[in-house]
């Protein structure tokens, strides 16, 4: 088998398992819907949950592991597996000694930090002391979050991604058991919410561990506590973590901006925001998680031209894929929220706000998948400088668009602003690898994005004229939003057969080598 066959072979391991779990992701956060609407308690703990999240993005879905994994694959390569776990070992010692203090001091000095990043709420009220606990109870989530991260680094590095692509499945099951078992039994429910997260966190980390062991690493074996190759992730991981994640710090930004807006502004924004998630993560993160430590060795061994052909392979099938799926998630926007959210404390006016948030963050959703396939490419390489200029880029185009539209469109304006970033992101990074890596065939990248975004636009406009057919309203029953998604699905099929793009054929044969075995 190919290196890209035995890659994306892989990709679809982590693909089935991030299937799973956001389905129950969904699930979950249907349910937090349900039992706190776009309340003054749900904004709240959204807000005091923005940091942990944050950190859970940086951390659990891959961007830490772009600082450990190229220096790990690299050990792997040219002092094998006991020098990997050597440092491993240390990483694990130093990543404690590093947050427990954060993790203190955040407790300590909640109060003071809150109105940094929710400026909109005032000091003075309820909903500010409740901020104040709900981020008191959720912090403990750094580190076990940390940890996972770090575990599932070592693991990937040595060819394992089962366990840790699991690891979200049970942190899901752990909320929602405690909505359900923990939530009604508290005065306040919030409470019982933010202590699942927590408590999930922890058996992230945990069901890590047998693969760990197994694969022969022991966290309490002697070593040294400060290894001499953390001084290189330590520069590498700075500059890494924010080249990596300006999509969540321009997140954290228009959730900044959204306090000033009236009460439940947040809360859109995070529907909204969880929605979006599910292609994103389901495809980019899945195939990111698995490219990165094979770019990886293939630069520590110098085979630039494996490099230049998994990339390739990779970006081409995540247009394919991702381009579909933001001209269908905007037009399917309204009825896949109404049928996933609207029930209990969740009205038809939050889901009418949800969706117009929906629409302004789906602009940008190819340019979000198709950056975490290319910075794989930067820090597979140890190259930090292009990545960071492009962030800080997409930062200040996103704040001064979002300052601009913030005040005539609401949500709709600070979610567009965040697309509009994610774009320049993707420019910004794409433009100097066409004069630097000559081996990748652009011609066909813009073809394949070409091909897609025809089908996608055919496939979106009959998909919005069989839906104008229902209700005005746009609710509509299971069976007709499965069977419209169907539809669409086929006529994308259809016109990528038509068109004759190699992605279709390449993405059928897996599936059905997948069913065969």
């Amino acid at each position: 088998m190919s290196e890209s066959g035995r890659v994306f072979r892989a990709v679809g391991v982590v693909f089935a398992l991030t299937l799973a779990s956001r389905i129950l992701g969904f699930a979950r956060v249907a349910l937090i819907a349900s039992f706190f609407g776009a309340t003054g308690a749900a904004d709240a703990f959204f807000i005091a949950f923005r940091i942990p999240n944050l950190l859970r993005k940086l951390l659990s879905e891959g961007i830490l592991s772009i600082a450990f994994i190229p220096v790990l694959s690299e050990y792997d390569a040219y002092r094998g597996r006991e020098a990997v776990f050597e440092l491993a070992g240390s990483a694990f010692r130093a990543l404690l000694i590093v947050l427990t203090p954060v993790v203190a001091a955040a407790w300590l000095w909640a109060p003071e930090l809150i109105p940094i990043y929710a400026p909109g709420i005032d000091p003075a009220s309820e909903q500010f002391q409740l901020i104040v606990i709900l981020t008191r109870i959720t912090l403990p989530f750094i580190l076990f979050v940390g940890l996972s991260a770090l575990s599932m680094s070592v693991l990937n590095v040595t060819g394992h991604f089962a366990s840790p692509a699991s690891a979200p499945i049970v942190l899901n099951l752990i909320v929602i058991l405690a909505l359900f078992q923990l939530s009604p039994r508290l005065d306040v429910p919030i409470y019982g919410l933010a202590i699942g997260i927590v408590v999930g966190g922890a058996f992230q980390l945990l069901i890590q561990v047998p693969a760990l062991i197994q694969k022969g690493f022991r966290l309490f074996k002697k070593t040294v506590i400060f290894h001499p190759a953390l001084k290189r992730i330590s520069k590498l991981a700075l500059p890494t973590m924010i080249g990596a994640s300006a999509s969540q710090i321009n997140l954290i930004a228009v959730t900044i901006l959204s306090t000033r807006l009236p009460r439940g502004n947040v809360s859109y924004l995070y529907y909204a925001d969880q929605l979006m998630e599910f292609p994103l993560g389901l495809f980019s993160i899945a195939a990111a998680t698995v490219i990165l430590p094979s770019l990886s060795k293939s630069a520590a061994i110098k085979n630039i031209t494996n490099m230049e052909t998994l990339f390739e392979h990779a970006l081409k099938i995540i247009l394919f894929i991702t381009i579909p799926a933001t001209a269908g998630l905007i037009v399917m926007r309204k009825p896949i929220l109404i049928l996933l959210f609207e029930r209990g404390a969740f009205d038809m006016e939050a889901a009418n706000a949800t969706a117009s948030a929906l629409a302004g963050f789906c602009v940008g959703l190819w340019a979000l998948a198709g950056v975490r396939i290319v910075v794989s490419l930067y820090y597979a390489c140890q190259e930090t400088a292009i990545p960071l200029k492009a962030a800080f880029a997409s930062i200040i185009v996103n704040l001064v668009s979002a300052v601009l539209l913030m005040d005539s469109y609401g949500t709709f304006g600070l979610a567009l602003s965040a697309s509009i970033a994610a774009v320049t992101n993707f420019l910004f990074l794409i433009t100097p690898l066409i004069h630097r890596f000559k081996g990748i065939n652009w011609k066909k990248i813009g073809k394949c994005a070409c091909k897609s975004s025809v089908s996608s636009l055919i496939m979106a406009l009959t998909v919005w004229k069989l839906q104008s057919c229902g209700p005005e309203s746009g609710k509509l029953s299971v069976l007709c939003v499965f069977g419209l998604i169907l539809t669409g699905v086929a006529i994308y099929g259809i016109m990528a057969k038509i068109l004759k793009c190699p992605e279709l054929d390449f993405i059928m044969t897996h599936i059905n080598d997948s069913f065969r075995k």
